[in-house]
C-alpha cells in the first residue's frame, strides 16, 4: 500500500507535556487529562496506493467467493468496499446478495460482440442484426448500440457510469468493467478508469479526497481498535500540506464539532441575530407594526412610516393623546407587560452572548488572514539577523514559532464556536480556564516574535512556543476525552452492550 514516505500518523498527544511545570494551574482536567484523546492515525495515499488497495480487496473477495474479479468489484461497491461484510453476507444469503448487487453469478457470463445464430431485432435501434453484446442477464443489443450506450454513460454521467445497469428497462444487472472496457473508445476507457478510482474513494467510508486544488492524494482514516466512531473534528494532514477535517472536508475546526460549526456558520449568515437586535433595541409601532428605534430621551414617539404617523408612548406603547392628566398610567406596573419585558430581556441577553463569542471568533479569524504577511515578516527578520552576523540556521526558530502561533490562533477561533454551544457546567468552566491560558501564551508568543530583532531573546521565544503547543495539545486532549466520556455515559444509560472503551493515555 503506501510506503514510508506516504504514510503519516497524526497524534494530538504531547509527549513532553508532563515535563513542563505549572504549579499555579489548578484545573487538572486540561493540564493532565484523565482520559487522553485517542489518537486518530491516518495514512496519506497516492493514486498508485489507492489502486493497490482496491486490487487487494477485489482479489480477496474473488478468491474467497470463487467469482470473477468484475463480479467481486460490483459486490464490493454495493457493500461500500467492506470485504468482511461481503463475504459474511454472501455465505448467509448468496442469491439475495447477488440480486441486490446486480450480479448474475458464475453460471451466466457476459457476451461481447458475439454472432447470433439468426438475425434478430435490436431493442434499441429496432434493426435486424446478427452481432450483439449482452450481460449475464441475457438482454441482447447490437454491438454498435451497446457501445453507444456505454459511451453515453461515460461521457454524460461522470462517476455514475460505474453503477450503470443493463440498457433494458427495469433490469438491475450492472455493467461489468470488462464489458465497458471492451466496448468503449480509448478516451472513454481512460475516463472510466478515473471514475473507478474516484468512486472507490467516494464509496469507501474511511477514505476521503484531499480538498486542496490539484492534489491527487486521498486520506485513509484508520478505525480505532475499539470500533469507536469518529467524534468531533477528525483532523488530518495531507502530504501536500493541506490540513482539514476528515468528517466534513472543511478547514480544520478543532475543537468544534462539524455540527457545531454548521450551526455557527448558519447563525453568522442568516438574520437571526439581526432579529435579536431588533427585539432588544426597537419596538413595533402599535398601529402599523413598523420597527422603531428610540434616538432621543423623549418618550413621545411618532411613527415616520408614510402611511401611519401614529403617536404613542415608548414606555407603555399606549396612544400619546391619553398621556395627560388622569390618563397618565405609565408609572403603574402592568402584569400584562411582564412577559414582554422578559422576552426583550432574554433577546438582549442572547444578543450580548452571541456578540461576545462572535467578536472573539472574528478577531482570531482576522489575524489568520494576515498569516502570509506574518510569515514574510519572519523571513525579513531572519534576513536581518543574518545581516547582523547570525547564520541562516540560527534564525529558523522564528519560523517554527510563527507556525506555532498560526496553529494556536487557528484553533482559538474555533474554541469560541465550541464554547458557544457548551452548557453551563463544570466542563465549560474548566474549558474556559484552559482557553484563557492558551490565549495568554499565544499573545505572549505573538508579542515576543514581533519585537525588533535586537530585542528578541531566543530562549524566551522557545519557552512561549513550547507552552503554547503544550496547552493547545492538552486542550484538544481534554475536549476529546470529554466527548468520549459523554458517549460512554450515554451508552451505559441506554443499557447498550459494547460501550466505548476508554482509550489509554500514551506516554
Amino acid at each position: 500500500m503506501a510506503d514510508d514516505e506516504s504514510e503519516m500518523l497524526f497524534d494530538n498527544s504531547c509527549d513532553d507535556a508532563s515535563d513542563a511545570e505549572e504549579d499555579d494551574d489548578d484545573y487538572s482536567e486540561f493540564e493532565q487529562p484523565s482520559l487522553a484523546q485517542a489518537p486518530r492515525p491516518f495514512r496519506c495515499l497516492r493514486p498508485d496506493d489507492l489502486r493497490e488497495m482496491q486490487a487487494a480487496a477485489v482479489k480477496r473477495v474473488a478468491e474467497t467467493l470463487c467469482c470473477e474479479p468484475s463480479d467481486a468489484t460490483v459486490l464490493l461497491r454495493s457493500f461500500k468496499w467492506d470485504a468482511e461484510r461481503v463475504i459474511s453476507s454472501y455465505f448467509e444469503n448468496p442469491e439475495g446478495v447477488l440480486e441486490k448487487a446486480g450480479v448474475c453469478g458464475s453460471s451466466n457470463r457476459a457476451v461481447i460482440d458475439a454472432a447470433a445464430a439468426q438475425p434478430y431485432q435490436c431493442p434499441i435501434c429496432l434493426e435486424m442484426v446478427t452481432a450483439f453484446s449482452a450481460l449475464g442477464c441475457g438482454h441482447r443489443a447490437c454491438t454498435p448500440c451497446y457501445s453507444a450506450y456505454v459511451g453515453h454513460k461515460i461521457d454524460d454521467e461522470g462517476t455514475a457510469a460505474v453503477r450503470a445497469r443493463c440498457p433494458l428497462v427495469k433490469c438491475r444487472v450492472q455493467l461489468t468493467d470488462a464489458l465497458v472496457n471492451a466496448l468503449a473508445t480509448d478516451a472513454q476507457r481512460a475516463r472510466y478508469a478515473v471514475y473507478l478510482e474516484r468512486a472507490f474513494v467516494d464509496d469507501h467510508p474511511r477514505l476521503a479526497w484531499c480538498p486542496a486544488p490539484s492534489c491527487t492524494h486521498a486520506i485513509l482514516m484508520v478505525q480505532p481498535a475499539d470500533g469507536a466512531p469518529l467524534t468531533g473534528a477528525a483532523r488530518v494532514a495531507c502530504a501536500c500540506g493541506e490540513v482539514f477535517c476528515f468528517a466534513c472536508l472543511r478547514d480544520d475546526h478543532s475543537p468544534a464539532t462539524c455540527e457545531q460549526l454548521r450551526l455557527w456558520l448558519i447563525k453568522c449568515k442568516d438574520d437571526s441575530e439581526t432579529y435579536n437586535w431588533l427585539q432588544a433595541n426597537t419596538r413595533a409601532c402599535p398601529a402599523c407594526k413598523t420597527s422603531v428605534e428610540k434616538s432621543g430621551g423623549c418618550n413621545h414617539m411618532t411613527c415616520r412610516h408614510a402611511s401611519c404617523g401614529h403617536e404613542w408612548c415608548w414606555v407603555c406603547a399606549g396612544p400619546w393623546k391619553e398621556h395627560s392628566g388622569n390618563f397618565y398610567t405609565c408609572n403603574r406596573f402592568k402584569e400584562t407587560d411582564d412577559e414582554e419585558v422578559k422576552r426583550k430581556d432574554l433577546s438582549k441577553a442572547a444578543l450580548e452572548r452571541y456578540l461576545h463569542y462572535y467578536s472573539r471568533y472574528i478577531n482570531h479569524h482576522s489575524s489568520l488572514m494576515l498569516e502570509e504577511k506574518t510569515r514574510q515578516a519572519m523571513e525579513d527578520k531572519i534576513a536581518e539577523m543574518q545581516a547582523l552576523g547570525s547564520n541562516w540556521l540560527d534564525g529558523q526558530y522564528l519560523k517554527e514559532a510563527t507556525e506555532s502561533l498560526i496553529a494556536c490562533r487557528h484553533a482559538l477561533q474555533y474554541t469560541y464556536v465550541y464554547a458557544f454551544y457548551l452548557p453551563a457546567d463544570n466542563h465549560k468552566e474548566l474549558f474556559q480556564m484552559a482557553q484563557r491560558d492558551l490565549e495568554m501564551t499565544t499573545e505572549d508568543l505573538s508579542a515576543e516574535i514581533e519585537k525588533p530583532v535586537e530585542q528578541i531573546v531566543r530562549l524566551t521565544v522557545l519557552h512561549h512556543q513550547q507552552m503554547s503547543e503544550r496547552r493547545l495539545a492538552n486542550l484538544f486532549n481534554a475536549v476529546e476525552a470529554h466527548r468520549v466520556a459523554e458517549a460512554q455515559a450515554a451508552l451505559e444509560a441506554a443499557h447498550v452492550p459494547g460501550a466505548l472503551s476508554r482509550p489509554q493515555s500514551q506516554a
